[in-house]
């Protein structure tokens, strides 16, 4: 049964898609609230608090990607254009705060970059919410 979740290949409609993302999401939240509540101690540094954080944004994002690839498919679009949500994941909000901290960059947060980039991709959430299906906007005629 995993082995048809997580592929690559076919479509997704709108309410699978939100399903999908629904439960990736839900359990997205509890899985590091978790695991940073019993396993970390209470002082921890803001760097650690946002890197770990970030890599649970790069593993939520990689189970979300089939998902997101076969909505993709559904749209006609190739799902190679997932790759938009990853490069928006790279520069988002989170990690830019982490890139002036660790390598001393001076990145405001709240450029014209990194805002579109942010926008961009609600945006595009919302859209493969939204948008219906390629076929759904054909008339079929017995």
């Amino acid at each position: 049964m995993l082995r048809k979740i997580f592929t690559f290949e076919g479509r997704l409609g709108r309410k699978g898609f939100f399903y999908s993302f629904l439960a990736v999401t839900v359990s997205a939240l509890l899985l590091p609230y978790l695991v940073i509540v019993n396993t970390l101690p209470e002082d921890i540094s803001g760097i650690m608090y946002l890197s770990i954080k970030s890599g649970m944004s790069f593993f939520h994002l990689a189970i979300l990607t089939p998902f997101i690839v076969r909505r993709l498919h559904d749209f006609g679009v190739s799902g190679w254009f997932s790759i938009v949500f990853w490069i928006g994941t790279l520069f988002g909000i989170r990690n830019v705060i982490l890139l002036n901290e660790l390598w001393g960059l001076d990145i405001d947060i709240f450029s014209a970059p990194v805002i579109i980039i942010e926008v961009t991709l609600l945006l595009l959430i919302l859209a493969l919410f939204l948008v219906p299906s390629k076929e759904s906007n054909t008339v079929k005629l017995n």
